[in-house]
């Protein structure tokens, strides 16, 4: 297993693509229901991402997400109670092929959803806090399928098939989702002017529990 990730990474690094990287650092301050404090610095996200053009129309884009995974509670009697065990757990966040074709792109693999992406670049304070839709896990933020990406003047269009269970576990059930995003205007006024008007909508059918 380490030669074959030793390879994949002399083989990354050969070709030439671009590196790039994201990290969510911050300071917590709370005070607890008996009055003690609770503060820390903290990783709240750490993103490394890859990316290589293989033409013209064809690119391929890898990226790690670590962050922080509770495990159970301390038995540490200098710990404040309540707090729990955690550890830094990296997990594949994009392992995508981008195909743009005269009709549209074409995304393959592991890839961001098409729910939410329009409104953090729209919020813009992610360095703050997760957007709404993200923060109260009304989706998955990646997941592995298949999209489809149009435009059409200012109105931006797009489809997704994907297993339904995110990228932190794999698919566990018979059925896909559906999600489609349309938006008409600027979709990133983080760094343009304009605004954009938009929604977004998502299905998987399930059992119900008998």
């Amino acid at each position: 297993m380490k030669k074959i990730l030793l390879s994949l990474l002399l083989t990354i690094i050969y070709t030439q693509g671009t590196f790039s990287g994201v990290t969510y650092f911050d300071y917590t301050y709370d005070i607890t229901e008996d009055g003690e404090n609770k503060d820390g610095f903290g990783l709240k996200r750490v993103y490394f991402t890859y990316h290589k053009e293989l033409s013209e129309t064809i690119s391929y884009k890898f990226q790690t997400d670590v962050g922080q995974l509770e495990v159970g509670d301390f038995d540490d009697d200098n710990q404040i109670e309540g707090t729990k065990k955690t550890q830094f757990v990296a997990y594949l966040k994009k392992a995508q092929l981008d195909w743009e074709t005269l009709y549209g792109k074409l995304t393959f693999g592991m890839q961001g959803m098409n729910i939410f992406n329009v409104t953090e670049k729209t919020w813009g304070f992610r360095f703050l806090q997760k957007s709404a839709i993200d923060k109260y896990k009304l989706s998955s933020s990646a997941d592995m399928g298949i999209k489809y990406a149009g435009k059409f003047n200012k109105l931006n269009y797009s489809i997704m098939v994907t297993n339904g269970s995110g990228y932190k576990q794999s698919e566990n059930d018979q059925y896909k989702k559906t999600s489609i995003q349309v938006v008409y205007g600027e979709k990133k006024l983080v760094r343009n002017d304009g605004f954009n008007i938009g929604h977004s909508f998502a299905s998987e059918p399930y059992d119900f529990a008998s």
